[in-house]
């Protein structure tokens, strides 16, 4: 299928469905597609192969797959959409339209639809639950995701909301005077793409 560049261009196949705008391509792109089953047990689709990740896309694009399984309203709500692009991995949680999820990303290249209902973890990084880390000028939370990054993570001491800052799976907050001397309740909560939420309680001495 021949995409010319400056118009609009669809590709649709019996359960894919990719719709790119007219800034997408700056070239005529020859667009090609394949299609495997997936070896991952968690997939609830098979694996589609959208042309090559060296061809950039110069917008975002929609795509819309559907699942090889029938899925109720329940097990919909823990899929999500997973995009490997050479090096790259990008999960997002797409929109259901009748029996199809569309999400809409940025790259060419693998598309799976996966099921997830396996929460973050959560764990510390550093130091010990029940520590003391008075001599300390900061502590350190790691929140991993089996499918890729967590989408969100807050921390509360002693009810109180705490500024982390983020570098990849590492969150670290910096002590500024606020958390004072004694022992105090730390409480994590990550979610991920899926919806899937964790929550973890430590303790540590100032």
């Amino acid at each position: 299928m021949i995409f010319p560049p400056n118009v609009e261009n669809v590709f649709a196949a019996e359960d894919v469905v990719a719709a790119f705008s007219s800034r997408a391509f700056y070239d005529t792109v020859h667009f090609l597609h394949t299609t495997e089953k997936s070896d991952n047990a968690a997939a609830v689709s098979d694996v589609h192969h959208l042309h090559n990740y060296k061809v950039p896309v110069h917008d975002s694009f929609s795509i819309r797959l559907k699942p090889t399984l029938s899925l109720d309203a329940s097990q919909k709500n823990h899929v999500v959409m997973k995009m490997i692009s050479n090096k790259k991995n990008t999960v997002a949680k797409g929109i259901w339209k009748d029996d199809w999820m569309e999400a809409r990303f940025r790259d060419l290249g693998d598309f799976t639809l996966l099921m997830d209902t396996t929460a973050p973890r959560i764990t510390l990084y550093g130091w010990l639950n029940g520590g003391n880390v008075s001599k300390r000028t900061s502590i350190a939370i790691v929140t991993r995701d089996n499918l890729g990054d967590v989408k969100n993570a807050n921390g509360y001491v002693d009810g109180k909301w705490i500024l982390f800052s983020k570098k990849d799976d590492l969150l670290v907050h910096t002590f500024d005077g606020r958390i004072t001397a004694g022992k105090h309740e730390l409480k994590v909560i990550a979610e991920d793409e899926a919806g899937n939420i964790s929550e973890k309680i430590f303790t540590f001495t100032r």
